[in-house]
């Protein structure tokens, strides 16, 4: 990811952080910023990894679903961590998606009191705080953001090797 990119992402994501009504503090937007950013990164890497293994667009398309529906799949939202059979909790600690709602959850719900909070007769998921909601998705509300943060950084490296690795080896295929 060059420095284009960062720009691009902070123009993309900086409007819709104020509009969505983010709580406007500056930790919570940096947060909300670097892991974007880290995400875009890992994005990148597989899209270029992928365009490095196909003929074209259609193939590449072909080859990015089956990789991007487990990460999807497995982020939390789709289907909840305590809903799924215990064999699959592996996928969920693989999921970089998951490793991002995990950062933007705990950033905006983390310790917020809800004031129009009121028993739900009809037993319906109804929400005291911001820490059932992440207990209830499966994240811990003590969730170290930075440490997750890093983790996203970490992916975005390893894709990104993989990627050079990937696109040096198809390169040298077609150079021989």
């Amino acid at each position: 990811m060059n420095m284009m990119g960062i720009i691009y992402t902070m123009a993309s994501v900086t409007p819709i952080y104020f509009m969505v009504g983010l709580e406007s503090t500056t930790e919570n937007f940096i947060h909300f910023s670097l892991a974007l950013i880290g995400t875009q990164a890992i994005g990148n890497a597989l899209g270029l990894a992928v365009g490095a293994c196909s003929a074209d667009i259609i193939e590449a398309q072909n080859l990015l679903v089956p990789i991007l529906t487990p990460t999807m799949l497995f982020s939390g939202f789709v289907l909840p961590r305590n809903q799924a059979p215990s064999y699959f909790s592996i996928f969920y600690n693989l999921s970089f998606f998951r490793t991002t709602v995990t950062v933007l959850a705990v950033t905006e719900l983390h310790g917020v009191e809800f004031a129009d909070y009121s028993p739900n007769p009809f037993k319906l998921h109804v929400f005291k705080n911001g820490d059932q909601i992440l207990r209830y998705l499966d994240i811990d509300p003590e969730t170290k953001v930075v440490h997750q943060i890093m983790i996203i950084f970490g992916w975005a490296a390893l894709y990104t090797v993989l990627g050079y690795i990937i696109v040096k080896y198809f390169m040298s295929r077609k150079t021989s």
